[in-house]
């Protein structure tokens, strides 16, 4: 199966998994928020899990926005292109 020989090259998204990270953070921290703000009444163990998995989805959130600057910049500075226009 697969492509026909003429057939154009599909292109993948640069930016997919930069906004998929983001959102999967967005998703970890408020699921964690929801599940500490539940639990803090009594003093259950699982509000360490629920606070380790916030930090982790801001961690993530954070993640993806420098890798969203990195690539900026890289593409936008050091490309191949341009150095041609220079």
């Amino acid at each position: 199966m697969g492509l026909p020989p003429d057939s154009p090259k599909l292109r993948r998204s640069r930016y997919l998994p930069m906004l998929l990270t983001a959102i999967t953070g967005v998703f970890l921290a408020g699921g964690s928020c929801f599940g500490f703000l539940n639990t803090i009444q009594g003093s259950s163990p699982i509000n360490t899990a629920f606070a380790i998995g916030f930090f982790a989805g801001l961690a993530a959130i954070l993640a993806s926005i420098v890798w969203a600057f990195v690539r900026y910049i890289r593409l936008n500075f050091f490309s191949d292109k341009n150095k041609e226009k220079s």
